[in-house]
């Protein structure tokens, strides 16, 4: 039986794949700093500080690499890597993001950063790009729509995925060679920030105001342009209305309904 380490194992990604796993029947090791949830297949691993690394990876075959840093993301991916120089037996799996390659902030940075990385390593590899996580956008809107009023880019063009279908591409990889390629994924569909905020103030209840914030530059371009969006379209999973449905208890056509303005599709 291959022997399967998951690094970041508590993390929303992390903890989706390991709940796809066990109901697989697939063993594996989860590592992480703590162990909020006291899990038995549990292990100590701290990448930044590069400890607990020998008994964490000793004798894994195949490493899910989820664990990330927003400020020192190479970091931990070059410690994994150093430790993994001479376990010709390994293969790792690595989770990026879409538009890694596009989008000039620092994180994002760092992530491709890490993938050039893990290329030029010599390690068996395949890197799989995903788009937001419709965990993601939810949480960063409910941090900002707290306030009455706020500023947000309304024509970034954003495809929110469900964590789940980017799992299971991720755990699809276990039944083949490493494919030492950049595969990216994507949600069902594509929408502006305006159409996204739309459905989910009418999902929460939600009445803060947002009004329009011009971006600029490159960057701006690149968000307008779909640089965080890819052509491949999960044809499985929740779409973001349906996503919203599940969680906040609605009538699909209630959110639905006067909510979108055709500009992302």
């Amino acid at each position: 039986m291959t022997k399967i380490l998951i690094t970041g194992g508590t993390g929303t990604l992390g903890r989706v794949l390991s709940k796809l796993l066990t109901l697989k029947g697939i063993e594996h090791t989860i590592a992480s700093r703590h162990n909020p949830d006291s899990q038995r297949n549990w292990v100590h691993l701290d990448l930044l500080n590069n400890t607990g690394m020998a008994p964490a990876i000793d004798g894994k075959e195949v490493i899910f690499h989820l664990a990330h840093d927003l400020k020192k993301e190479n970091e931990c991916t070059k410690n994994l890597l150093d430790n993994l120089r001479n376990k010709s037996n390994t293969q790792l799996i690595y989770i990026s993001i879409v538009g890694v390659d596009n989008i000039p902030i620092g994180y994002y940075k760092q992530k491709r950063q890490s993938e050039k990385m893990i290329i030029e390593s010599g390690i068996p590899y395949s890197i799989l790009r995903s788009t937001q996580f419709h965990d993601f956008v939810d949480k960063t809107l409910t941090q900002i729509m707290k306030f009455p009023v706020f500023f947000l880019p309304k024509n970034m063009l954003l495809q929110p995925i469900q964590t789940e279908v980017t799992a299971k591409n991720l755990a699809m990889l276990l039944t083949q060679a490493p494919t030492g390629r950049i595969d990216s994924i994507g949600g069902k569909q594509r929408y502006t920030l305006s159409e996204l905020l739309k459905l989910w103030q009418k999902a929460t209840n939600n009445h803060s105001f947002a009004f329009n914030l011009p971006l600029f530059g490159k960057f701006g371009k690149a968000l307008y342009k779909g640089k965080l969006t890819c052509e491949k379209n999960a044809s499985e999973g929740l779409s973001w209305e349906e996503w919203l449905k599940r969680k906040y208890n609605m009538n699909i056509n209630s959110i639905n309904k006067d909510c979108t303005d055709g500009k992302g599709t």
